[in-house]
Parts: structure tokens; sequence; C-alpha cells
């Protein structure tokens, strides 16, 4: 996959050789007549996006005997998930001295949380997922709940510069290439609580903090496609492509409080972190439409498209077990990994000067 990265992007590199060869002052004069141009342009875009950021927190199963073996069916995994909501991107595009080049800077941004709780029901057992100390399957007479609020915090710096070409005088491609810098945080905390009945009826709750914490720098390239219909209406069609330089910094805390074997009340915490560099991909999908007009030296347009954005293993997780020898959280037993994509609309107001 990084081969095929490397090679599009090649490509892309080397689309203004085919531009100078193959491209005409004409035809590019037709687009813009639709798009005037000008010193520099401002966008402003209300994003209505869906991630799909699903990280497990519990499972529930219905356990079953066949003599003295104890089995479990009708499992079910449980997540959070995370619905639509409001985020915006802002950029500001230069027009080159060089005919037909454009420079762009984007910042999108993306905030979102929400909770969920799950109870078992009548012959349900609930197992926590995120127990670095398994204080819930140690302790008799515990039927754990589990409450589970997940935040995504996305934020993402891109530069490009982009080069038009013409096909035709109503048929415009547009690729592009530059950097992308990227901020996403994950975090998920879990609070698993329930009661303990022996040898002394006590409250048991254990909380469990995961942070994931992803920065990347690195190369992004792509291109747009755009059919005008009129002097007021086309449709476009955006696809790009980052490979990344990433950093990825995972955080696992656990704070628990039980009581033992004999009655006593146990309050501790446990916790690791680790951090480790890899190559991540970044992929974008948009298709719109776009309607403007000019006002004398002004070119006013309003864009509502749908966009579509995977980050393929985005999200990791290590779950960690004690080594009681040294008394810390050093050995990894079980590696979570999961894509994180998001899905919506976008609706832009774009002013050319």
């Amino acid at each position: 996959m990084n081969k095929n990265a490397f090679l599009f992007i090649l490509i892309l590199l080397l689309s203004p050789c085919f531009s100078q060869e193959h491209g005409s002052s004409s035809s590019t004069s037709e687009y813009e007549s639709f798009l005037r141009t000008g010193n520099f342009s401002l966008n402003g875009e209300f994003l209505w996006w869906r991630p799909y950021a699903r990280i497990p927190y519990a499972l529930t199963s219905k356990p079953i005997s066949f003599g003295t073996t104890l089995a479990s069916t009708e499992e079910k995994t449980h997540k959070v998930d995370l619905g639509f909501q409001p985020g915006l991107r802002l950029s500001i595009g230069l027009y080159l001295p060089v005919e037909t080049w454009r420079l762009y800077w984007w910042y999108t941004r993306f905030r979102t949380s929400d909770t969920k709780t799950t109870v078992p029901k009548n012959n349900e057992r609930l197992s926590p997922i995120w127990e670095t100390v398994p204080i819930f399957a140690s302790e008799p007479a515990v039927q754990p709940q589990a409450k589970a609020k997940q935040m995504l915090n996305y934020n993402v710096f891109d530069w490009s510069l982009y080069n038009f070409l013409s096909w035709h005088k109503s048929m415009t491609f547009i690729p592009s290439f530059g950097l992308r810098t990227a901020w996403i945080d994950n975090d998920l905390t879990v609070e698993y609580s329930g009661q303990n009945t022996a040898p002394i009826n006590f409250p048991v709750r254990d909380e469990s903090r995961l942070k994931n914490h992803f920065r990347a720098i690195g190369l992004r390239g792509g291109f747009w496609v755009n059919w005008i219909i009129n002097n007021h209406w086309s449709i476009f069609s955006n696809t790009f492509m980052s490979l990344l330089l990433s950093r990825i910094t995972e955080r696992h805390k656990q704070v628990f409080t039980l009581v033992d074997n004999v009655g006593g009340i146990v309050s501790s915490d446990v916790s690791n972190a680790n951090r480790f560099l890899s190559i991540k991909s970044a992929y974008e999908l948009n298709i719109g439409v776009l309607w403007g007009m000019k006002l004398k030296r002004t070119f006013f347009g309003l864009e509502a498209a749908y966009e579509a954005h995977l980050w393929p293993d985005q999200i990791q997780y290590m779950l960690f077990s004690p080594n009681k020898a040294q008394n810390s959280l050093s050995n990894p037993v079980n590696f979570y990994t999961s894509d994180l994509s998001m899905q919506g609309f976008c609706f832009k107001a774009k002013l050319e000067l």
C-alpha cells in the first residue's frame, strides 16, 4: 500500500509538466469565466459529520452449563456510538503569478463526545474489557455494570498547491499536492461498578481511563474534477490520499476500590503508557454541487457536498497485566486496533476577491 501511495503522489508531482505540454489558455479561460481569477479566496464550511470510532468497553453474555463445564452464549460487545455533530473548516487561497496555479491553506476542526451505560439483564453476565487488575473476576457475588464516555478531538491542517488543467471547455481536472498535519485524540473512560455481598456488603468500583493521542505529518495529494453546467452551476468531486509519519501515544490508567477476602477495603491505581512511530495513510472523498455568481470584481459561491474520510488503524490500545515481581504494568497481553472513519455533509460559502 505504501508503494502505491508513493507512485500516486509521484504522478501528481509530474502533473505540472503534463499541463504545460497539453493545456491551453483558451480552454482554461472557459473555467475562469465561471470562477473568477483574483488575488485571494476566503472559504468557510459548516460540517455535519458522524464519526465511527468504536472502542469496545464491555461484553455481556448468558452463562450456560454442560454438566461441570461452564460456557457462554449470546455474547454481545458494547461500544459507544457517536452521532452526528457540527464542525468547521476554514481556508484561505492565494492566486499565484503563474497561470493556473493556486495555493490553499485549510484547517478542519471537529469535536464530539457521548456516553453509554450497560446494565446486565436477567441471566446475563457483564465482563469488563479494560481491567488491568481483574477485580470483578476475583471478587465473589459481584455483578458489575458499565458506564462509558468517549471523546473525539479532530484537528487537521492542510497545505495544497493546485494546478488547473482543462479537458474540455466545461470539464476541468485539478491535481494537487502538498502537506498534511494532524492532531487526533480518541479518549475513553469506563466506570465498572457493582455490589460485593461477601464477606461484606460494600460497593466495588473500577475506573479505566484510556487515551490515544495521534500526531502526524506527511504528504497529501489528490485531484478535483469539476463539470460546469452553465454560468452559475457546476458539479465537482474531490479525492485525496495522504501518507503520514505518525506518532501514537496511548495511556491506560486504572483506579479501583474493592473489598478483600477478609473484609478489608483496598483502594489503589495502576497505569502505563506507550509511544511508537508508524507510517499511516488517510483517504478522503467529496462529491457536491456549486452555485456561483459574479458581483462586479468579486465572485461569491455556495457549495453543498457529501464527504467521507478514512484513517486506517488510527485507534490503537493495549491492555496490560501486572508484573508482580516489578510491581508495574510492563507486559502487554492484549492489543486492540480499529479504523477511524467519518461521513456526513458540508456546506460552504466562498468569496473570491
